[in-house]
């Protein structure tokens, strides 16, 4: 999991799927969505399992990209996107991710100001402006106390 969350840290991208394509080519690409939720706004969510694209209904064209990693680290993406990273016994923690961003050299800073709530602490990738946000898991067991990675959000608008 920590691979593909690198590179879209890194690119803004999820595969071929990015800010600024049509709804249309991403189902071309992936196919079909599995849910769509229409907040009361000019943009619609799709859904592929843990992939999330916020569409401008006006345009039609992607305005972001995000991923939910829910659970202990399974990423679950469309079979074209590359299926299943990790597992859902481990995911890795808050540490292990930015280390790993750190190590391919991606910069990153705190981003307080997106904070949603008291517990969970976002960062902002400098280059690309993917924002990852950090939420403490509340189930029983946690591998990793209070810094588990569980229920990630990150997300990348066009401009």
């Amino acid at each position: 999991m920590l691979s593909i969350l690198r590179t879209f840290c890194e690119t803004g991208s999820i595969g071929p799927v990015s800010c600024g394509m049509s709804l249309a080519h991403v189902q071309d690409l992936i196919g079909p969505f599995d849910h769509r939720q229409e907040p009361p706004s000019a943009h619609c969510l799709h859904i592929w399992q843990d992939l999330e694209l916020l569409v401008d209904t006006g345009t039609g064209l992607v305005v972001q990209v995000g991923l939910l990693a829910g659970g202990w680290g399974e990423l679950r993406l469309p079979a074209a996107l590359g299926g299943v990273f990790g597992t859902p016994e481990m995911g890795p923690s808050v540490d292990a991710v930015l280390r790993a961003l750190d190590k391919a050299g991606v910069t990153w800073s705190e981003a307080p100001e997106q904070v949603v709530g008291d517990e969970a602490r976002v960062v902002r990738v400098e280059e690309t402006g993917v924002l990852l946000h950090f939420h403490p898991y509340e189930g029983k067991g946690c591998p990793h106390g209070d810094a588990g990675l569980l229920a990630l959000h990150c997300a990348t608008r066009s401009a």
